[in-house]
């Protein structure tokens, strides 16, 4: 017996790494490559989101925020599509800020755009910056004073 007859071929392998690492209790396709063995933990963890169903999958949180960038960018039916694809080949994705706040209604309210941001500064001269600073990071953002 050589050895390609008892090792499973790339395809075969493939196919039960992806069955193998999808999300607990999920029926879905692997939304990972089993390459990246920490994805479903950080991803489940960080950016998806609870619901009265159970958690966002992969495919909602792409398709969440996916929709608050064409609200927000304006962007027609070409650019979406083009986006839809990338993100699902997993070639490029919105921040990770986006991930977790984009297409929600939090966003929407124009006293949270600041949410979106990964990291701010400010020039802490006063108590209203210092007031800021802490608004800034309760929304999630990285703050930091000058």
């Amino acid at each position: 017996m050589t050895a390609s007859a008892t090792r499973p071929s790339r395809n075969e392998q493939a196919s039960r790494d992806q069955a193998s690492a999808a999300a607990p209790g999920s029926t879905a396709v692997q939304d990972f490559p089993a390459t990246a063995p920490a994805a479903n933990p950080v991803f489940y963890r960080t950016y998806s989101r609870k619901s009265s169903q159970g958690r966002e999958s992969w495919h909602e949180v792409a398709e969440r925020n996916l929709e608050g960038l064409r609200k927000l960018g304006d962007l027609n039916a070409d650019e979406v599509t083009l986006l839809r694809r990338m993100q699902q080949q997993q070639k490029a994705l919105p921040s990770g800020r986006w991930l977790w706040i984009g297409g929600t209604e939090w966003i929407e309210r124009s006293e949270n755009f600041s949410g979106a941001y990964n990291c701010t500064s400010t020039n802490l001269v006063d108590w209203d910056a210092f007031g800021l600073m802490m608004d800034l990071a309760m929304m999630g953002c990285g703050t930091g004073a000058i």
